[in-house]
């Protein structure tokens, strides 16, 4: 298991952390070897994506409403 160094906390509080990464997860960097393997890696970044955009959303103060006039370029 890799160890890991990572921010725990909220905005304007918090720590940085050492954590261990489970045994399951890539190794930052290596190649994926197969197909099952860019595809876990490839929802986890869609699922990071969408969680900064949810953060930024919060920061920003914008409503449900004004988050889906938003996607929908209006």
């Amino acid at each position: 298991m890799a160890d890991r160094i990572g921010w725990s906390g909220g905005i304007g509080s918090g720590s940085w952390t050492s954590r261990t990464a489970p045994a399951t997860s890539p190794r930052p960097g290596a190649p994926a070897k197969s197909p099952v393997d860019k595809t876990a890696i490839q929802r986890q970044i869609n699922a990071t994506g969408r969680r900064i955009d949810d953060l930024v959303y919060e920061l920003n103060g914008q409503t449900e409403e004004e988050i889906v006039k938003e996607a929908n370029g209006e």
